[in-house]
């Protein structure tokens, strides 16, 4: 979610620029009742309390969605209640969800939202104990990063623009300033490319 200041008939407003429950980009425009002589400081802290309140909203909307697309589809499925809930039925989900192709990243934030709501039980006596904290999660896998082009890869997108000098070099530009090619590969390629494959 981001939001920016705007002047519109001498006057501030706040755009909200966020993603509603379908996904959809939406941009709301919010009057501040702010006439914009002497009252920037006040428009941006106006704007600053707007943006973590409709950030509450958006995370709202995230649970939700987490909840009716994964959790509760897997559960009720499977006829499991909170009341039944063990620590293996926690891990079962865990290993199909990772297995089906979820990050072990957003599993391990499921298991969070999960245990967050039955501790919420626990407290308002539902359930007499949290088994998310007895499930074992996934382990954390640290993101390493795209892998460079290879030699043959980056050889066979510029022999596509092989008709278009301009094109070549807009995408050789584009590889080295993104480092998407390791310099032996840039070499490679240019010998390659130069050969006429």
């Amino acid at each position: 979610m981001t939001g920016s200041l705007q002047i519109k008939s001498e006057k501030y407003y706040a755009v909200l620029n966020f993603k509603d429950s379908s996904g959809q980009r939406v941009q709301k425009w919010i009057p501040l009742n702010l006439s914009i002589k002497d009252n920037k400081r006040r428009a941006e802290a106006m704007l600053n309390e707007l943006v973590v309140q409709y950030q509450g909203f958006e995370s709202i909307d995230q649970y939700l969605n987490i909840l009716n697309t994964h959790i509760r589809p897997y559960f009720d499925l499977r006829g499991i209640t909170v009341s039944k809930l063990t620590a293996g039925d926690l891990e079962d989900y865990y290993a199909f969800k990772v297995a089906s192709g979820l990050s072990p990243n957003s599993v391990i934030k499921h298991h969070a939202m999960m245990r967050t709501a039955l501790q919420w039980g626990v407290k308002h006596r539902y359930v007499k104990e949290n088994v998310a904290d007895f499930a074992d999660k996934p382990a954390h896998v640290r993101y390493q990063g795209a892998e460079p082009y290879t030699i043959q890869e980056t050889a066979s997108l510029l022999s596509c623009t092989q008709n278009s000098p301009l094109l070549f070099q807009f995408f050789w530009l584009l590889f080295m300033a993104c480092g998407a090619l390791k310099f032996s590969a840039c070499v490679g390629t240019l010998l390659i490319f130069r050969r006429g494959l």
